[in-house]
């Protein structure tokens, strides 16, 4: 599979029916269900965190302004194909993708990730509270 066709994927897929959610051990594997050699896995245990204590100013937005960054990675096969952190703000309640440095602006390709892992439940409206917007253009996976 080409990068393009990851990314296409990542981009036009629907993260609620595309997607199939796999837990073990506390680890979980999202599948595309069309291929499942492409795959999300991620976990909230200690072994899976960035920062315990991740802080931004987009971060101390929320009532709580604790945060922990989270370590998720984008597979095909045997490959990792990319290595994101996504954080959970406001207590746990939202899963956030991290905006591109110096910006508030927050990849296309990151915000459809957090999209599968999260349900979209609260991503749209906890990026609004913190002020991210998702980027007007697309830029490339690696």
């Amino acid at each position: 599979m080409k990068y393009s066709e990851i990314e296409s994927i990542l981009l036009l897929s629907d993260p609620e029916h595309d997607w199939i959610h796999s837990t073990r051990d506390a680890r979980t594997v999202a599948f595309y269900s069309e291929d499942v050699d492409l795959r999300i896995e991620y976990g909230f245990q200690d072994s899976d965190v960035h920062d315990a204590k991740f802080s931004d100013t987009w971060t101390q937005k929320f009532d709580d302004p604790q945060a922990t960054s989270y370590y998720v990675h984008l597979l095909y096969r045997s490959s990792v194909i990319k290595e994101l952190i996504l954080v959970y703000v406001d207590g746990g309640h939202a899963l956030l993708p991290i905006p591109v440095p110096g910006t508030l602006a927050v990849p296309r390709i990151s915000y459809c990730i957090a999209l599968i892992i999260d349900g979209g439940s609260s991503l749209d409206e906890a990026m609004g509270d913190a002020g991210l917007r998702v980027e007007a253009r697309h830029l490339a996976l690696v």
